[in-house]
Parts: C-alpha cells; structure tokens; sequence
C-alpha cells in the first residue's frame, strides 16, 4: 500500500507515474460530504487508467471526521468503486461523538452491537455491506 500526496487524494499523480515494482497498490482516502465531483472524477480517471486502488479510509460525513452524513454522496462513492471492484474501509469504529463513529456515543458495547447501538453512519455501512452480501 502507497499513500498519495495530499492526504491520499492525489491517485491521478500516481497513475500519471506508477511505481516500477509488482504488488503495489495504492491508498485513497476521502469524506463523502467534503469530497464530491472533483475527486470522484480523479479517482475515476485513475481507476480507467487501470491504477490498483484500495480505500483504506473513507466516511460519509466531512473531512473533519464529523458534520453531516452526506448519504447521497457517500453512495455515488460506493457505485463508482464498486462499478471497479475497489475494497473499501470505512472510518472509525469507535463510539466518540463525531460524525465518522460506526457506534453510537451512547453505547460502551465492544462488540455485539445491535442495530439500536450503531450511529446514523453506522447504520449506512452496515446496509452498504449488507448489499454486498
């Protein structure tokens, strides 16, 4: 896995000059409500360009790990990666009081969470990963 420039946003540079190496693959990252069009459609360009992504840190809200959901785009994400077989994590598996949690703030469950214990977020991805089943 090779990060990119700006926060591993940039995967048009890396497509423009891949590494010379086999197994290489290279990290994206973005916040569905922050980063819309534009880096769809460099990632999109990257991907034609038949550049290895993974997503190895995404969340539907802001790129401040908190703010509003932006389900709408955060599934105009999950279509174009999906359409190219990308994998994709979401972040943060935690229960702190931000956007970006998969659990509810209110839950101090480890593990074992119910639909009640998850956050708006949470409750996305899981139907997002549900969908893939």
């Amino acid at each position: 896995m090779v990060g990119t420039p700006n926060w591993s946003q940039e995967v048009d540079k890396a497509a423009a000059a891949p590494l010379p190496f086999d197994n290489v693959a290279y990290a994206l990252h973005f916040y569905a409500a922050t980063h819309r069009d534009a880096l769809r459609a460099t990632a999109a360009r990257a991907l034609e360009a038949r550049l290895p992504l993974l997503v190895t840190e995404f969340g539907g809200c802001e790129a401040s790990g908190d703010g509003a959901l932006d389900e709408a785009s955060a599934d105009e994400w999950i279509r174009l990666l999906d359409e190219h077989g990308v994998g994709y994590v979401c972040w943060n598996l935690s229960n702190k009081a931000e956007s970006s949690s998969l659990v509810s703030s209110g839950c101090d469950k480890l593990c074992g969470w119910q639909d009640s214990d998850l956050s708006a977020e949470g409750a996305w991805y899981e139907a997002v990963l549900r969908a893939h089943v």
